[in-house]
């Protein structure tokens, strides 16, 4: 029966006089009556969970000697093999027993593994409990909990509310610092008032033979750096507090579980201690009183050592250093960081034998190094953990590809070692913020990051810090836990984590100062993509919209050009105006800090868009996101090179869109609905990647269907053959059709090549003195795969290859023109204009195709906004839609609510509208939804219209 009461803890009653009882004591050590202790670079580490038998035996997982161990009266009686990176267990038989490791849930038998559970990505085990002998009921960080049977295989999930013999989801709801909502499951409902307590988090223990309830709770005392103080309450069935146990927060080791509830009223607590661990029991099974609860504090022996977060010393490398220059560096979305964090945590890669070190062994350049043990010689998942490390996913990939050691744990040294490959806790934040170097967790604190002054602000992306460990802060979960993501030696690779604020003693929330939406920063807005049908449509993303007060919108026929600006409300994150055939739009914007709601954040980047009927559009890929704060040359983060391919196509009367690489990799954007494709990667490199993996697969798709790709930039050669893996080599081999010779022509000339489609061209590009960038080590290639030469470098090297014909495994001849320079960096317009209609010829985009024949088929669903606007009487709403499907049109006031609805189903693709009358709404301010769903999938557009009666 769900209850709903207020209940006051003041905080004071009788003062607990009994004793706990210590149940098992072992010493630090790897021999059995011991248990294992380890020194990782963020905490010591040692038994992990117990559990306590029926008849007074226990089991320990005793992690750090890889043993499960039975104790009955304190001496060993049984072990069993478990990995060293085990949490917690169940053994519900004679050699029958659940590991969870790293969040997967193994079941042995007689020592063997027999079935196993992986839970999708981000769902973090956080408790399990039996369910029979060959079964668990899990619970997850989320709330979420399921069964699942290891003969059945297949979990599914207990319904909201569900009790499962002690499993039950709780939740917390923090009306303020002292005032929460608790709901345990379908058991019970109530708030609690804490006049002298800031509550930060609380797990349920489970309930005794007597009913009563055991919480633990966790309060903060002191934000940052934090320091939280931490106690068991004991409510009766009514929600009245019977008595509160003070845990002191100081453990030697970090322990995934250290309290166990029996159904006596038994509460078993897991000490670590700098001798050793202890098990204790505190004795419930008496009469409590609600009137007077008893406070019961640990013995002084429990409460004088410090927290083992306290005791781990930085070394020397680790230390506050000053920083500079950090605000030049492009700005970061929250999705980026975790994105990229995500990729780590998901790499699958490849291990030779000659990746691993199998024990300490001393490099070529005399360092000792130890790659962790968890790698096996196959396919492995995740980037493992390297001392000093800062690899990017590919130029980790390619370390191992070209024989580096994967990882290095050997962390008694000053540094890292260039023999091995991988990322340490500062590498992989510095690394998923797009910082230009590894910034160690010293420098993070010195204004590159700023601190919270309250957990409860951190943010996607934000920093979980101390000097010497910074974790990725991904979300808060509902008992008031939080999820991590980082590098750690917890397991020696990149993995997420749930942690409860005990864990983080002396961390302190902190958030970079470029992550889009960080405190005081102006986030930049981000053009997504800019196509046309009767009208330029412009989509953009900013994030941070609470440091935004609105945003401008600049318009230039020639994105040279610039007169004036239209206002956009912040929630707005698309717009269309009317584009007439023949017609040329170029767009820029920026936001508006909602302090001062004058000044000004960067600019975007600027991207155009060009009408012709009669002609098929070609479609723009910006790639390019290095500037010089990523070693690039580049000094600014916004560029308009999208606009400067877009000028020569409109030179040359061929129509084009423009889009973000990244919408292309959301599949906001299909290049299979385009001609030809033009892809910028500028001076991209290793650092960034000039085509990543699934930016490939997209681009062989494409050719393999006939497609038409212009690619230029002046390190994809040196990123994709000299440096990438196996799988970049083949990619710039096979399908880029070149073969990389040299880092540097060192030329800035360029000629066509004789009797090729580019023959009579005279090209001069920038070496820094011609106002673009320069151009620092334009790549050499030669022609392979069936190429031809297109252009050579004046000292006679080859500077372009072109190919027409079948690519692998391709099903219509395509065409390709791969340039190992920057077509943005031509300085001389007319020399550009001029490769541009080679280009043009060569891709025979002159000629009117049976794509332009169908150009007025709308190839996506799009909105193109209501007129007249403001209105009294009717307005129409005009939109397209791609295909057969069905539409539903809402109305919504400012409150949210719905005022209108009507739902439509279209039989073809085609340009539609909807009259909405005035009658059907009061006067006011109104926001329409559409949605339109065909083809497997569902596509909202919205808009926002005023109504004047």
């Amino acid at each position: 029966m769900l209850r709903s009461l207020i209940i006051t803890l003041f905080g004071f009653g009788l003062l607990f006089s009994a004793q706990p009882q210590v149940v098992l004591k072992l010493a630090w050590g790897s021999e059995k009556q011991q248990a294992g202790l380890r020194a990782a670079p963020e905490a010591y580490y040692g038994p992990q969970a117990f559990h306590i038998n029926a008849d007074g035996s226990l089991w320990l997982l005793d992690s750090q000697n890889k043993l499960l161990k039975k104790f009955n009266k304190g001496r060993l009686q049984e072990k069993n093999p478990v990995p060293e990176t085990a949490e917690d267990f169940w053994v519900t038989g004679p050699k029958r027993y659940f590991i969870l490791d790293q969040n997967r849930i193994l079941f042995l038998k007689n020592n063997r593994l027999r079935a196993s559970y992986t839970p999708p990505a981000r769902q973090l085990i956080q408790s399990l409990f039996p369910a029979g002998t060959q079964g668990l009921a899990l619970n997850f960080c989320n709330g979420k909990r399921l069964l699942w049977n290891a003969k059945a295989g297949q979990p599914f999930l207990l319904r909201p509310g569900y009790f499962w013999q002690g499993i039950a989801p709780i939740f917390l709801k923090r009306k303020s610092p002292a005032l929460a909502d608790i709901q345990i499951g379908n058991l019970a409902r109530f708030t609690v008032h804490f006049p002298n307590h800031n509550l930060a988090s609380l797990r349920f223990l489970g309930m005794d033979q007597k009913k009563r309830i055991y919480i633990d709770f966790e309060f903060f005392k002191q934000q940052t750096p934090l320091r939280v103080r931490r106690e068991v309450f004991l409510f009766d069935r009514l929600g009245r507090e019977l008595a509160v146990l003070h845990i002191p927060v100081n453990n030697h080791t970090q322990i995934f579980r250290d309290l166990e509830l029996d159904q006596r009223g038994f509460l078993y607590h897991l000490v670590s201690l700098p001798e050793g661990i202890e098990i204790i029991r505190w004795n419930f099974n008496l009469p409590l009183n609600a009137a007077q609860p008893p406070q019961i504090e640990y013995p002084r022996r429990y409460q004088k050592q410090q927290h083992y977060n306290l005791l781990i010393h930085p070394p020397l490398f680790y230390q506050t250093e000053a920083v500079a220059d950090f605000e030049d560096y492009p700005q970061v979305l929250p999705d980026e960081v975790i994105s990229t964090g995500d990729r780590y945590e998901q790499l699958l890669w490849d291990c030779a034998a000659e990746n691993l070190t199998n024990g300490v062994i001393i490099d070529e350049y005399g360092n000792p190094v130890e790659t962790p043990d968890w790698i096996q010689i196959g396919q492995n998942q995740k980037v493992p953990y390297k001392w000093g490390g800062f690899s990017a996913i590919e130029s980790f990939l390619n370390g191992i590809d070209i024989g580096k050691y994967a990882g290095d744990k050997y962390t008694d040294k000053s540094s890292g070692t260039p023999s091995a490959a991988g990322v340490d806790c500062s590498g992989f934040v510095s690394r998923c913020w797009n910082l230009p170097s590894h910034y160690s967790t010293g420098m993070m604190d010195d204004g590159l990051t700023l601190a919270y002054n309250s957990w409860d602000e951190e943010e996607p992306g934000d920093a979980v810090h101390k000097v010497g460990h910074v974790r990725l802060f991904v979300q808060h979960n509902g008992d008031g836990s939080l999820m991590a993501l980082e590098a750690s030696g917890k397991d020696w690779r990149v993995s997420y984590r749930n942690y409860y604020y005990g864990d983080l003693t002396d961390y302190t929330p902190r958030y970079y100062v470029n992550r889009q939406g960080a405190p005081g920063n102006i986030p930049q807005p981000r053009i997504d993509f800019l196509t046309y049908d009767e009208n330029a449509n412009l989509n953009w993303s900013v994030a941070g919209q609470e440091n935004i007060e609105r945003l401008r919108l600049y318009s230039s026929d020639d994105g040279l050009t610039w007169a004036g600006y239209q206002t956009i409300a912040d929630d707005i994150s698309q717009h269309s105006e009317p584009l007439a055939d023949g017609q040329a739009i170029y767009y820029r914007m920026t936001s508006l800090s909602s302090e001062d709601g004058q000044t000004e954040s960067p600019l975007s980047d600027t991207y155009g868009v060009y009408r012709n009927d009669n002609k098929s559009p070609v479609l723009i890929v910006d790639g390019f996101d290095r500037t010089t704060c990523t070693d690039g040359s580049w000094g600014k983060i916004y560029h308009d090179f999208a606009a400067v391919h877009g000028r020569a196509l409109y030179a040359n009367r061929v129509p084009f869109e423009t889009a973000d690489n990244d919408a292309v990799l959301r599949g906001e954007i299909s290049l299979n609905d385009y001609i030809a494709v033009f892809w910028i990667s500028g001076d991209e490199s290793t650092h960034d990647g000039t085509f990543n993996k699934d930016e490939q697969e997209l681009v062989m798709s494409y050719l393999q269907n006939g497609g038409r790709l212009f690619v230029s930039g002046s390190e994809i050669g040196w990123d994709l053959d000299e440096k990438g893996s196996a799988y970049d080599r083949d990619f710039y081999n096979q399908y880029l059709k070149a073969d990389y010779l040299a880092d540097d022509s060192q030329s800035y000339t360029v000629y066509g090549a004789a009797g090729s489609p580019f023959d009579g061209l005279t090209l001069h590009f920038d070496d820094g003195s011609h106002g673009v960038y320069a151009v620092g080590y334009p790549d050499v290639l030669t022609t392979l795969s069936g190429s031809s030469g297109a252009l050579n470098y004046d000292t006679g090297d080859m500077a372009a290859v072109y190919f027409e014909g079948l690519f692998p495994q391709g099903a219509k001849a395509g065409k390709l023109f791969n340039m190992a320079f920057p077509f943005e960096t031509i300085y001389d317009e007319s020399e550009r204009n001029a490769l541009m209609a080679k280009i043009v010829d060569f891709f025979d985009l002159d000629v009117p195709s049976a794509l332009a024949e169908e150009a007025s088929v709308p190839r996506r669903f799009a909105l193109y906004g209501n007129a007249p606007n403001p209105f009294n009487g009717q307005t129409k709403i005009r939109f397209a839609v791609p295909g057969a499907g069905s539409l539903c049109f809402r109305v919504f006031n400012t409150l949210g609510q719905e005022a209108f609805r009507r739902s439509i189903v279209y039989a073809r693709a085609g340009n539609q509208e909807i009259l909405f009358t005035s009658d059907k709404v009061p006067s006011g301010c109104f926001f329409y939804r559409l949605t339109f769903k065909g083809n497997g999938k569902a596509q909202t557009a919205t808009g926002k219209m005023l109504i004047i009666k």
